[in-house]
């Protein structure tokens, strides 16, 4: 498995920056396609089998309206979804921190270094 990842990310690495036609991206496509059709004999595990025990009966492991057109959490991957919710939140706090230290600033509440008195508590 360390091997086919290593092969993915060269591959993508070599994608990402190339000036290679079309006609290459179709060729790599179709032999991907290949390749997945191949794999669909096999029995196929979900993310959670492969990360842990299985989840308990009625869990919820569908996340469509998170994941968006990709259609499940396992399409998306853990640390896609760990890095969106971060960087929301991360979005969140700077705009909240804007507002309060704009409203500050409006309502002279700033001392002389701009900064809002007792911000720290």
């Amino acid at each position: 498995m360390a091997r086919v990842a290593g092969s993915l990310r060269r591959v993508i690495d070599r994608m990402v920056g190339t000036s290679a036609p079309p006609e290459v991206f179709d060729n790599v496509a179709d032999r991907l396609d290949e390749l997945a059709n191949r794999l669909e004999a096999y029995d196929q595990r979900s993310l959670f089998q492969l990360i842990g025990p299985s989840p308990p009966e009625g869990a919820v492991t569908e996340f469509s309206p998170v994941t968006g057109r990709c259609g499940s959490f396992d399409a998306v991957g853990v640390m896609s979804v760990v890095l969106l919710v971060f960087t929301l939140m991360l979005a969140d706090f700077f705009d909240t921190m804007g507002s309060v230290v704009g409203i500050g600033a409006e309502a002279n509440l700033l001392d002389g270094r701009s900064r809002l008195p007792n911000a720290d508590r």
